[in-house]
This record gives C-alpha cells, structure tokens and sequence, in this order.
C-alpha cells in the first residue's frame, strides 16, 4: 500500500505545474517511517472514499440513471424543500455517531469487547436499514418481510444480551431493554395506520436515542478500563 501511495504523489509531481516547486515535500514526507505510519489511515480512508465514488458511478451507469440520484441530497433529486426529512437523518446520524463510538471502543482490550463488537454490529444493520429503508424496498424483494427482519434484530440482540450482560451490567440491559421497548411501540403505532406519523417515528427516535447513549456510556467505561490497564 505504502509503495502505491509512494508511486501515486510522485506521478502527480511530475504532472503538478511548475508554479507549484515546493510540492516535493508530500514526497520526502511520505518517505520518513514515522511519517508514513501515522498517514497510513489517512490513505486508506482517500482510497476508500475513491473506490465508493467510483462504484456509484458504475452502479449509475448500470442502471441507466444519472449518477446525481446516487450522489446527491434527497430534497435536490426530489425537488422537495431543505428541510424535508430532517428529522429522520437526525436518527441515521445518532446511528452512525453511535457505530463510531462503539467501533473505537470494540478496538481496545476489555470486558465488554465482546458486547460492543455484537452491538456494533446491530446498531450498522438497523442504521442502515432505518436510513435507506431496506425492511421496506429491499429486504421483501428477497423474501424477507418486515416481521421477520425486525424478529432477526430481536434476536441478535437478545443474544446480545444473554451472552454479555455480566459485562455491560444492569444499566446496560436496562438500556437495551428501553430501547426496545421504544421500537415495538413505533412497530405497534406503525401497523395502526395513524394519520400522524410522529407518533410512530418518535417512539422510534427516542429508541434510537436510548441505544445510542447506552452504548456511548458502555464504550466510554471500556475507554476507560482500557486506559487503566495500560497505565
């Protein structure tokens, strides 16, 4: 990887403007140990970025639609107003803020890896689903009804539970337990065909909030734990 990069920032020296001399100190940078392990992630991260890019234009072209259905925002594609589905891309960023938190923490040695390995888990399936609404589109077009799917992620995460709940203690389970309880009363409201659909996205919200900070609290006591036994 470090010789690709190596190849890549020299090729684009050479095609780099003369206006521009000083840029042979990416080149040396790149060249010093120290330097090339601390960027290491972000090259990864440049290369991961990329290919995503290039996979939503090759899925564009594929499917015959313009590649800005793909990249761009909702309320452009749809011609609907800046502020149409705010509240439910409040919801998808607590999931990923959530994921974010528990993936940094599930990367250190502790009692509750196992836990916040499996909750990371859950929490990127229902994150994506609850963004893309795949329970809806996707999953029931490979047999997968929305009773089902949400019986999967009950399970997972009552084992989850069962396997962990020593390590995350009674306010963990209280917590996941809340949150799940918040979901089956959205699930509830859901199938009552409310005119108002607040009160069935905001059980969910309010679900999705319990979740993200019970696990904010579980991987910020492993942070913590981790840090301890280094000391």
């Amino acid at each position: 990887m470090e010789g690709l990069v190596l190849k890549f920032v020299t090729i684009m020296h050479r095609l780099v403007p003369l206006s521009l001399p000083h840029f042979d100190w990416l080149v040396q940078l790149w060249r010093v140990p120290s330097m090339r392990s601390g960027m290491r992630p972000v090259a990864y991260a440049a290369g991961a970025g990329t290919m995503i890019s290039i996979s939503a234009y090759l899925i564009a072209r594929l499917s015959g639609h313009d590649s800005g259905v793909f990249t761009r925002e909702p309320q452009t594609v749809l011609d609907g107003p800046w502020y149409a589905g705010w509240f439910s891309d409040l919801g998808g960023a607590i999931w990923f803020a959530c994921l974010g938190c528990l993936a940094l923490a599930a990367s250190q040695r502790s009692s509750r890896r196992e836990a916040l390995s499996m909750a990371a888990i859950i929490t990127l399936l229902m994150g994506a689903d609850d963004i893309f609404l795949l329970h809806d589109a996707v999953y029931p077009m490979a047999g997968l009804p929305e009773l089902i799917v949400g019986g999967v992620y009950l399970g997972l995460i009552m084992v989850m539970v069962a396997t962990s709940w020593q390590a995350i203690g009674q306010i963990g389970v209280a917590g996941v337990a809340a949150a799940c309880m918040f979901w089956s009363i959205s699930q509830v409201l859901d199938h009552l065909y409310l005119s108002e659909y607040l009160w069935e996205d905001g059980a969910k919200f309010i679900g999705i909030c319990v979740w993200a900070v019970t696990w904010a609290g579980q991987a910020r006591a492993a942070l913590t734990e981790s840090h301890a036994a280094e000391s």
